[in-house]
């Protein structure tokens, strides 16, 4: 046999790239693994308890609002100059949020596996930053404006304790205050630059690293992003379309959950509940908002005259259906992603 044949069927040691990219899915399902389990006796019970009729509507709306978001940071991605394919985008878009929903707060887990498998397929680190950017600010947007009409509806239909008001009024001053900086860093060439000076100025001080090509580097993608956002607004509409359409689907989620275990919920008390949880669980920065998200739902949910049980069950099985069943397939997606040939980003036209 000749050296190159046997050099052709020895078996290839692994990349350092896929080396990290695997520890960090074993790290992922572990994580996801434990929250599983803690939660599992409560799933269960809500499970059995559910009527059965309402969980294939409940199981549609879910697939149809990641279907949503998956196109939206696709798109979001190509605006940005992210030569990928659009399949392989939405995928990555998936994986990322519904691992961030999940296992970490923060976005720590989700954008870090987004870049690892981004950047097998030459996209760099600002392109990555920008892009979810811009995809988290677009389909926070729809959160943010729900947020106040949520509150505005619980204070006019429910006798609220002060407590809650204090903590909606805290949750709507930091969501203004993201939204404004988020504005900011997106939209103001003339804002965003003294801003990435000071950030850099900082890094510098702290890691004694000079991170201003690489911030001047992220404020080039983000002109580019932007300009293309303003030179091809059909897109840009289309993008704002499939977030509203991810949203109205994940409340119809909620609704189903919590019809499953008693009368008929009005879609103001669901969207209430949903919106005032899922803030509330995500300003947390507990993992998941575990318990937070579902504790402030149920509560919310109850002030407007839901029962006790309904609400926490209906929370519950929303975790389940929303957030753990999608995870698990998004494990399925990871797989494929990962056994892709590698692609030169200058290989892939933008059409491709």
């Amino acid at each position: 046999m000749e050296p190159d044949q046997l050099t052709a069927i020895a078996p290839q040691k692994p990349s350092r790239s896929t080396i990290i990219t695997t520890a960090i899915l074993l790290v992922i399902m572990v994580a996801g693994t434990i929250l599983v389990i803690l939660e599992f006796d409560q799933i269960w019970f809500a499970i059995r308890r559910a009527d059965w009729s309402e969980i294939p509507g409940a199981l549609l709306f879910t697939a149809a609002g990641y279907t949503c978001m998956g196109i939206a940071f696709a798109l979001v991605s190509r605006m940005i100059g992210i030569r990928m394919r659009m399949r392989d985008l939405a995928e990555i878009g998936f994986i990322s949020n519904i691992i961030n929903h999940v296992v970490a707060a923060g976005g720590v887990a989700g954008y870090s596996v987004r870049y690892i498998l981004m950047n097998r397929h030459g996209a760099t680190m600002n392109d990555v930053v920008a892009a979810s950017l811009l995809h988290f600010y677009l389909t926070s947007l729809d959160m943010i404006l729900m947020t106040p009409v949520a509150m505005g509806y619980l204070m006019f239909n429910a006798s609220v304790p002060r407590g809650i008001a204090v903590m909606l009024g805290m949750m709507a001053i930091m969501l203004a205050g993201g939204a404004f900086l988020a504005t900011v860093l997106i939209f103001s060439q003339n804002w965003r630059q003294p801003l990435l000076k000071i950030l850099a100025s900082i890094g510098k001080l702290v890691t004694r690293r000079d991170f201003s090509k690489a911030l001047d580097q992220f404020n080039l993608t983000m002109a580019r992003g932007v300009g293309m956002m303003q030179e091809k607004p059909r897109k840009l509409l289309l993008v704002v379309l499939l977030t509203a359409l991810d949203w109205t689907a994940s409340v119809f989620v909620l609704k189903n959950c919590l019809d499953a275990f008693g009368e008929d919920v009005k879609l103001g008390v669901a969207i209430t509940g949903f919106v005032i949880g899922i803030v509330a669980g995500v300003l947390s920065m507990v993992p998941g908002g575990l318990g937070v998200q579902e504790g402030t739902m149920t509560a919310v949910l109850v002030l407007l005259g839901v029962p006790f049980e309904q609400a926490v069950l209906g929370s519950i099985l929303f975790r389940a259906i929303y957030f753990l069943l999608p995870y698990l397939a998004s494990l399925v997606f990871y797989r494929r992603l990962m056994r892709l040939d590698i692609i030169p980003r200058d290989s892939l036209s933008s059409d491709t």
